[in-house]
């Protein structure tokens, strides 16, 4: 479906106006434009710092100042750790209690269910009524109580379990510190993205990589990150010989190298959370979503007070793609 969509989209730039050509740097003015945002991303100098397996960043990606102390991200792990221990232990004594008392609970109406049993079959009705109301009212009591205490047992074990994975990759950026790493790349990109635009003039610009899945097809397979090595090592030869020959110790070539690190891309990014990457529409074009819903709005005669809600809440959201 998004190749059916994507080649109408090309055919409707190839009527209005020519794409923008890689090398170009005498082109005339243009209407349309794209960037493989992913693509320079994965590309980008600090992505020598990715640890793909961890989905994380070395620390000194965010540079001198930008991550947290780990010392005291070590006491913060530990009060937390404290604090879920306890949960899980409550949780535990909890459930524990609640299922002696669902017992004590049962053996309070056992004998009803003795009398119920001596009775022949015809004579039972009356009486097993009353077992039967007061026998949910126990279940229905004991079952609510205890969902509820599983729920809180299997988040606290959950918790605990990230946490734990977290201390693993003290070495690593957390989460958040992985957000502003990413974050600073993005940001680079799109200042790039800027000036190239007013360099070709161009009015129109699309992300060509806005259907990034970020979703590993195997998630126990992890891919190695070349761009360590591509940046570490003294490049011999022109740029041809450099991207296409084999290297000397039998690898293959960096080209087949870089294709593999670009088709990998939905494992890279697992962890990159800013809408910027894949945001299809990056510069100009019309977003006419505010106008729909206004149309809308008019036939159905939703008051005006509603309307403007939602157009500012539309508003803030194509500020946010």
């Amino acid at each position: 479906m998004f190749r059916r969509f994507l080649k109408a989209f090309l055919v409707l730039v190839s009527l209005v106006g020519p794409v923008v050509p890689a090398m170009a740097a005498d082109a005339g003015p243009t209407m349309f434009g794209y960037v493989d945002v992913a693509g320079a991303l994965a590309f980008h100098p600090l992505m020598a710092k990715l640890a793909v397996r961890e989905g994380r960043f070395e620390l000194s990606a965010l540079g001198p100042q930008g991550a947290q102390d780990r010392k005291s991200l070590q006491l913060e792990m530990e009060v937390r750790r404290q604090k879920l221990s306890r949960r899980q232990l409550e949780a535990q004594k909890a459930i524990e209690a609640l299922d002696q008392s669902f017992q004590n609970d049962l053996q309070e109406i056992a004998d009803l269910q003795a009398r119920l049993n001596a009775l022949p079959p015809a004579a039972r009705t009356p009486l097993l009524n009353e077992y039967n109301r007061k026998k949910g009212i126990i279940d229905r009591k004991y079952w609510k109580q205890r969902t509820d205490l599983q729920a809180d047992l299997k988040l606290a074990n959950h918790d605990l379990e990230q946490l734990s994975q977290e201390n693993a990759t003290l070495h690593l950026t957390t989460m958040e510190e992985t957000q502003k790493a990413f974050k600073l790349m993005l940001d680079d990109v799109y200042e790039a993205i800027e000036a190239v635009t007013a360099h070709y003039k161009v009015s129109f610009v699309f992300n060509s990589s806005f259907s990034l899945d970020r979703t590993p097809g195997n998630p126990a397979f992890t891919p190695e990150n070349p761009m360590a090595g591509f940046f570490g090592q003294t490049l011999e030869g022109n740029a041809e010989d450099v991207l296409y020959k084999h290297g000397k110790d039998g690898r293959p070539p960096l080209f087949m190298t870089f294709r593999y690190w670009t088709g990998t891309q939905r494992i890279a990014f697992r962890n990159c959370f800013d809408p910027r990457l894949d945001k299809m529409f990056i510069k100009g074009g019309v977003n006419m979503t505010p106008a729909v819903v206004d149309f809308v709005y008019q036939k159905y005669k939703v008051d005006k007070s509603h309307g403007e809600v939602i157009q500012k809440f539309l508003e803030a959201e194509a500020k946010n793609r």
